[in-house]
C-alpha cells in the first residue's frame, strides 16, 4: 500500500471519529449514549426493525443492542411489538413523537456541518462531492459482496 493510499486510509478513519464527535457533542443534550443514537437513526431512517436487523446495521451483537433497547423502552423512546403472523419475533419501533429525536439532531448536525463547509468554494465542494460518491460507491460494492 502506498503512502498515499495510508493517508487516505487516515482520513477517513479520522473523518469517522470527527463525525462520532460531533454526534456526540450535539445529542449530549438529548441524554441519549452514542450507541443509543445509533439505534434511533436506524429506526427513523428504515422504519421498525427487528433486533438482529439493527445489529446488522450497526455491526454490534444482539446481545448489546437488545441492552440499548432495553434502556430506550425504560426513557419511553422505542418500543417492543411481537408480530402476529409470529409471536416470537419481536419488532422495534420509535414511540409515536420519538422520531423528533433523530429530525431534531439531524437538523443540527446538517447546520453545524454546513456551517463548517462555507469556506469551500463551489469547485471545491463539487470535487469534494464527487470523490466521497465515488469512494461511497467503492466501498458499498464490496460491503454487499462480502
Amino acid at each position: 500500500m502506498t503512502d498515499y493510499f495510508e493517508d487516505l486510509l487516515n482520513a477517513i478513519r479520522d473523518l469517522r471519529q470527527i463525525m462520532k464527535d460531533i454526534t456526540y457533542k450535539l445529542y449530549r443534550d438529548a441524554e441519549l449514549t452514542l450507541p443509543q443514537i445509533g439505534v434511533v437513526a436506524v429506526l427513523s431512517e428504515q422504519g421498525p426493525c427487528k433486533v438482529s436487523s439493527i445489529s446488522k446495521y450497526l455491526g454490534l451483537a444482539n446481545s448489546t443492542v437488545s441492552g440499548i433497547i432495553d434502556r430506550l423502552v425504560k426513557k419511553g423512546i422505542v418500543e417492543r411489538t411481537r408480530l402476529e403472523t409470529d409471536r416470537r419475533s419481536v419488532v422495534i419501533s420509535l414511540t409515536e413523537g420519538s422520531d423528533q429525536y433523530y429530525v431534531k439532531y439531524k437538523e443540527k448536525r446538517d447546520i453545524f456541518i454546513l456551517e463548517k463547509l462555507k469556506d469551500l468554494n463551489p469547485s471545491e465542494a463539487r470535487e469534494m462531492t464527487d470523490i466521497l460518491l465515488r469512494l461511497n460507491g467503492y466501498l458499498k460494492d464490496s460491503r454487499e459482496s462480502h
